[in-house]
């Protein structure tokens, strides 16, 4: 696994009600600002590490030929926080100045990337595979290098729909446009289309949480993807690995160590 292990700390809610227009909500991941589903909270020592992850993509790419570009983003089981890290994954690569960014939830059963930047669920992907809405309808800009691809409609049989030849003609057609494309999709454990989707892409996240995630369960999850295809595991919720960062002011340079992981409201 190229990436190996990059842990993400644990996430304070700050607040519920998502009030900022969602283009405002890139510019602060450099100030420690992460979006959650609800709201966003104030985590330095979790926003670096997103950008430490964009930074072993960058370097992945330089030895590469620039092949990893499509990226798919799962967990062994439910609870994760594998959305989390889809949505701020895509933040921290949109500030490549190359290319624009595209996030596509293909999480069909549970879908949440468009509540991250308070958008309706449809026109989304699901419309695009079975009504053939144009791209143009089902794509939503929220920065200027940055869009989304909703889920859509909700479907009876999410594993066939990600198995459809239109799915295919999207990811080739926005492989011409993106830089990078971030696809969140449902627990490998649980469901078929990671193992569908993660074929489709250069490689996949597998976000685990820490602490709590069996070692066999992410076990059983490499190896239902398949080792060459994961490119690393991200632990979620790993905030004692950041402690010693704060007790030393490792992060004092973006503001003060007190107010590193606090509370904030939007």
């Amino acid at each position: 696994m190229a990436a190996g292990v990059c842990a993400i700390d644990r996430f304070f809610v700050a607040d519920r009600n998502m009030t900022e227009n969602s283009k405002e909500k890139f510019r602060g991941l450099a100030h420690g600002e992460i979006l959650l589903a609800g709201g966003m909270t104030v985590n330095i020592p979790a926003s670096e590490r997103f950008r430490m992850i964009r930074a072993k993509i960058d370097r992945y790419n330089l030895s590469h030929n620039n092949s990893l570009r499509f990226i798919t983003v799962t967990s062994a089981v439910a609870q994760e926080g594998k959305s989390v890290v889809a949505v701020n994954l895509a933040r921290a690569l949109s500030f490549d100045r190359r290319g624009r960014t595209l996030i596509i939830d293909c999480d069909l059963r549970r879908p949440t990337v468009h509540k991250f930047f308070g958008l309706p669920l449809e026109p989304g992907l699901s419309n695009y595979l079975y009504e053939q809405r144009p791209l143009s309808e089902v794509i939503r800009n929220v920065h200027t290098r940055t869009d989304v691809i909703s889920a859509g409609s909700l479907l009876s049989d999410p594993a066939q729909a990600v198995e459809r030849p239109e799915l295919l003609t999207l990811f080739n057609e926005v492989r011409k446009t993106y830089q990078y494309v971030i696809i969140d999709c449902p627990p490998v454990l649980l469901c078929p289309e990671p193992i569908s989707l993660s074929l489709l892409s250069d490689k996949t996240l597998l976000v685990a949480r820490a602490w709590k995630t069996e070692r066999s369960l992410v076990a059983d999850a490499v190896e239902t993807i398949g080792k060459s295809r994961i490119f690393g595991v991200v632990m979620n919720d790993a905030e004692d690995t950041a402690k010693e960062y704060l007790d030393y002011g490792y992060y004092s340079s973006h503001q003060p160590q007190s107010n590193a992981v606090k509370k904030r409201k939007l």
